[in-house]
């Protein structure tokens, strides 16, 4: 039988028995590939999909984050002088009340020192330099941060739908999906 064809109770019988027929995939690949391309683009600090987690379930722990590490070679890929950041092991945004994201100041940031003896004002030149990188380096995370946080706002909605009495109906109708007689 066509899911239209059932009565309004088993229909809603059959939709409950599917809840999840839309997410049982990596349903998110294509949407962490796209946060990353937000951060490409706007940053040019390159991330992969794959080093991008998210969990919308897992109590005190719901959000979107990278590995540390990860972020700071992906950031020092950008800026080649960058020796190390300090950022928790999984820097991301966070879902209490509302979301919260992890901060990191210019103290947090360490670059990479000469070792030659310069003049005081080439050396005043270089820490207006090195201050001017962690300004550009505060400012790169708190838009990945950012788009960490629409991004997870986007995984959140398009989650909600694909478990949605409409997505469930929509994804019955387009695979043309037979049940059971009633009888």
């Amino acid at each position: 039988m066509k899911f239209e064809e059932l009565s309004e109770e088993r229909k809603e019988q059959e939709i409950e028995n599917l809840r999840e027929i839309n997410t049982e995939h990596n349903w998110w690949e294509y949407s962490l590939e796209d946060i990353c391309g937000q951060i490409e683009e706007k940053t040019k600090i390159e991330l992969e999909g794959v080093d991008l987690m998210f969990d919308f379930f897992r109590k005190g722990h719901s959000g979107v984050w990278t590995d540390g590490d990860t972020l700071t070679r992906a950031i020092s890929d950008k800026y080649p002088n960058l020796e190390d950041l300090d950022i928790s092991k999984e820097f991301g945004v966070w879902a209490y009340i509302g979301l919260r994201q992890d901060e990191i100041e210019n103290d947090d940031i360490w670059l990479y020192e000469e070792d030659e003896e310069v003049d005081d004002l080439t050396k005043l030149l270089q820490d207006k330099q090195d201050e001017q990188t962690k300004d550009n380096i505060i400012d790169d995370i708190s838009e990945i941060l950012d788009i960490f946080s629409k991004g997870y706002n986007s995984l959140y909605e398009e989650y909600d739908y694909l478990t949605s009495d409409k997505g469930i109906i929509e994804t019955i109708e387009a695979n043309d999906m037979e049940f059971e007689n009633e009888n």
